[in-house]
């Protein structure tokens, strides 16, 4: 099972998109991973379905993750991500803030991008309430971002943009 897992993202990573999609099913249905490879083919499999722009089958993969353990700060996020390409901002929020608020464990022996759980989601919800609107919810969360790393380049632009509104709008 470890093998066909590898194969798979070697598929993924290396833009084989159709193929990485049939052996990730394949290694998940299979039923013989590990579940921290089972999580992760799982996350992989949506990449795929995304680039694909099939995002219900993205949702069926992120969703089927949860079989395997409780949710993961990536899994959330990319869940977010789904919402957010398909201009479905009020969801997007929900599971953004569902990564933001994930409190990540390690002794399960998978590996954790803290950047899921900290600046991404801070980031993602700062666009998705300016998209619908709700420029004080926005910049709250770009100070969050920001407070993560200033440095980051996506905070930078948000920084420079805020700026550009102040004036317009009662900004704290």
């Amino acid at each position: 099972p470890r093998g066909m897992f590898y194969f798979a993202r070697e598929l993924y990573f290396n833009n084989f998109i159709d193929e990485a999609i049939h052996e990730f099913s394949r290694f998940l249905a299979d039923g013989k991973g590990w579940s921290e490879n089972n999580i992760e083919a799982c996350l992989n499999l949506a990449k795929c379905y995304q680039i694909k722009k099939k995002y219900t089958n993205a949702l069926t993969a992120l969703y089927g993750s949860f079989m395997y353990d409780t949710p993961r700060s990536e899994v959330l996020y990319e869940i977010g991500n789904v919402y957010l390409a398909t201009e479905n901002y009020n969801n997007a929020i929900y599971w953004f803030k569902q990564a933001l608020d994930f409190k990540p464990s390690l002794s399960n022996g998978g590996f954790v991008n803290m950047d899921t759980c900290t600046i991404l989601p801070a980031i993602n919800l700062c666009l998705c309430y300016d998209k619908i609107g709700n420029l004080q919810e926005a910049y709250h969360y770009h100070e969050i971002a920001k407070a993560f790393n200033p440095f980051d380049k996506s905070v930078l632009f948000n920084e420079e943009y805020f700026a550009s509104l102040k004036n317009k709008a009662n900004l704290k």
